[in-house]
């Protein structure tokens, strides 16, 4: 393929398929007419291996066959698509029916596909695929996707167009995704495409996060996303505001900017099951208005951010399960969070905006963002070149962070110190833990109960060491004195429980530590009855 033709789509390079060759198309004609039950007829599934038998010999004239050890997939060199061996697919059905006139609703061809898929597991090549993005630490150099059909290749020292499949990188597409294509010229820095039409329009409230703070943490964020080997835990973007913030749209905006118009949010499903289809097939998902609490919603965001894998029924088959990996990065809008539970508080970057003042119709954003995508474009892999370099300037160092988003610490830290901002990165990462930890306890009637207690007497109650049925009676006293309904006290279980899965939170509040004792026996105590978080959240750099 000439990457030169970088801006063609996949139905544009489908369509430029020639038909396979006449003996391939006589041959599955001849096949074909052999059905039926005489002697010199061929039974149904004699038709079908003969066929794909064809089909395959002519797909590995023109490209490769690839899996990943679930899934099979067929590379056409020439055209620089890698398309899923899938029924499903509308790519591939396009494929059969230019290449060998298929009808996409013929009999034949499931059970030819199937053939094509099940023989390429066993003895096609293995492969990793990728979707928009990937980062080879050791070359230091990121491959990014143009969605069509061809590489750019970013290393330390220059930005260039390559075919897919180079360097052995495989990318697949996806039907709503649209090519882009980079401008000649770079944008100059009066003149930021992104700030006007990604974060200008954003209005960010004042906080312990100041309003150009969380704009560089929005950015850091989107920033991660095209490198996801750097991120085996990924970081949930959460846009909090009142209706009328903007929050929706602003996810919307880098959606589109980066894969074109059909891209859009999608509210959360009532079905784990289509949470798990999203989370497992895109690049990125945005969910809106995540208010709603779902009894399995917390339970999948949790393995949705810490590079867990989603378990599904295996194609062509009735019940084998195989488990595919989370390849979605999250960002959530809210105006009342419910997804607070501390193994996913702990992992989210929350953004807090204001409503604005006036509006302007989202269609015309959006209208400007198609228009001019691929000058946004342009930008952003600039800055991703300037990413890639930095990353290879502090190739030797790593960081050390108390948060549990140690990858993103890590990512923004790097690029931090080898720009000249790394203090005032390690300072935005110090308010993003004390966010986190905001966010995990606020209206949590266990936290407040303790924090009570404590306060209530603290050279009593601070330092000492305590056993469970004591515990519980002194906070249920606090409890009930301050008309506070707390379910985690009903009994000493149900309250260890709840400390174990508030254990982070209250470490970092009030110092708690424990000490067991014989029979499994807990003694818990606390440190300090005042919470303060500022120190508690640290970073530091230290050379490989």
């Amino acid at each position: 393929m000439n990457p030169k033709s970088a801006s063609a789509s996949r139905i544009d390079r489908l369509a430029a398929m020639s038909p396979a060759p006449q003996p391939v198309l006589d041959g599955i004609n001849r096949s074909r007419r052999l059905r039926g039950t005489g002697k010199k007829q061929l039974r149904q599934h004699e038709v079908d291996k003969a066929v794909t038998d064809l089909v395959r010999e002519d797909l590995l004239s023109c490209g490769e066959l690839y899996h990943d050890d679930v899934d099979a997939y067929v590379f056409l060199r020439e055209q620089g698509l890698l398309l899923t061996l899938d029924i499903e697919s509308t790519d591939l059905r396009m494929l059969m029916f230019r290449r060998y006139d298929f009808g996409p609703t013929e009999a034949d061809l499931k059970s030819i596909i199937g053939r094509l898929h099940m023989q390429t597991l066993l003895t096609g090549h293995r492969t990793t695929v990728h979707l928009l993005s990937h980062y080879d630490r050791r070359k230091s150099t990121l491959y990014l996707s143009n969605l069509g059909g061809s590489i750019y290749r970013i290393s330390p020292g220059q930005v260039e167009l390559v075919p897919n499949g180079t360097d052995g990188v495989l990318f697949a597409t996806r039907p709503q995704w649209e090519p882009f294509e980079l401008l000649d010229d770079m944008p100059d820095d009066d003149h930021s495409p992104i700030h006007e039409l990604l974060l200008g329009p954003i209005r960010f409230a004042e906080g312990p996060l100041a309003p150009d703070q969380q704009r560089l943490t929005l950015m850091l964020w989107l920033y991660s996303m095209f490198f996801p080997e750097l991120h085996f835990t990924r970081p949930i973007l959460a846009l909090i505001g009142d209706r009328g913030s903007g929050k929706t749209s602003a996810l919307r905006r880098i959606g589109q900017t980066i894969f074109g118009r059909d891209f859009n949010v999608t509210p959360m499903p009532d079905d784990p099951k289509d949470f798990d289809a999203a989370v497992t097939n895109e690049q990125f998902v945005a969910i809106d208005n995540a208010d709603s609490r779902r009894p399995w919603q917390e339970d999948r965001l949790a393995v949705a951010c810490t590079g867990g894998k989603i378990s599904r029924r295996k194609l062509y088959t009735t019940n084998e399960m195989v488990e595919y990996p989370v390849s979605a990065w999250l960002a959530l809008t809210s105006r009342t969070p419910t997804f607070k539970r501390e193994d996913v508080a702990d992992r989210l970057v929350p953004l807090h905006l204001d409503r604005h003042q006036t509006f302007t119709p989202e269609s015309e954003i959006l209208s400007e963002i198609r228009a001019r995508r691929n000058e946004l474009m342009t930008e952003l892999v600039w800055h991703l070149y300037a990413i890639v370099a930095a990353l290879h300037a502090q190739r030797t160092h790593r960081c050390r962070t108390s948060l549990r988003l140690a990858d993103f610490g890590d990512f923004g830290l790097r690029v931090a110190r080898a720009q000249g901002w790394s203090n005032k990165m390690k300072s935005i990462l110090g308010v993003i833990g004390g966010k986190q930890l905001d966010f995990a306890t606020d209206d949590d009637p266990l936290i407040e109960v303790i924090g009570l207690w404590l306060r209530d007497d603290p050279e009593r109650n601070v330092d000492r060491e305590m056993a469970p049925e004591d515990l519980l009676r002194e906070l249920r006293k606090t409890a009930e004195a301050c008309e506070i309904a707390c379910g985690a006290l009903d009994s000493t279980r149900s309250l260890a429980q709840s400390i174990r899965g508030r254990r982070s939170s209250l470490e970092n509040l009030y110092g708690l530590s424990e000490r067991t004792l014989g029979g499994r026996r807990r003694l818990r105590s606390f440190k300090w009855c005042e919470p303060v978080v500022a120190d508690r959240f640290s970073a530091e750099f230290v050379e490989e």
